[in-house]
């Protein structure tokens, strides 16, 4: 993938593997991040308001994720799995709540 982009759609994010965004943080981490929230937030939402039955709660919690996924420091490392890792605080996040 080339790591020129200007503007990243959602379209042109689920296109990324997470190895092509690992790599590409090491380039440009913010826009390593933007094409994670792009290529995740809407199923990340969708999973949360399926647990939480509340679409305010879920876009709380949903924003939550991606803060703490910008403060983790293993994120980006080679053997981390970040859909997992999302989906797992996502549903804990959620529990909380619940």
């Amino acid at each position: 993938m080339s790591t020129n982009l200007r503007l990243v759609s959602s379209e042109n994010a689920n296109s990324w593997t997470e190895e092509d965004i690992k790599r590409l943080h090491q380039e440009n981490p913010r826009m390593a991040m933007e094409l994670v929230i792009r290529k995740y937030r809407d199923r990340l939402f969708y999973h949360a308001a399926g647990i939480v039955k509340d679409r305010q709660e879920a876009y709380d919690v949903t924003q939550e994720v991606f803060i703490r996924a910008m403060r983790e420091k293993r994120f980006f490392d080679e053997d981390f799995k970040m859909k997992a890792w999302m989906f797992r605080v996502t549903t804990n996040l959620c529990f909380n709540l619940v």
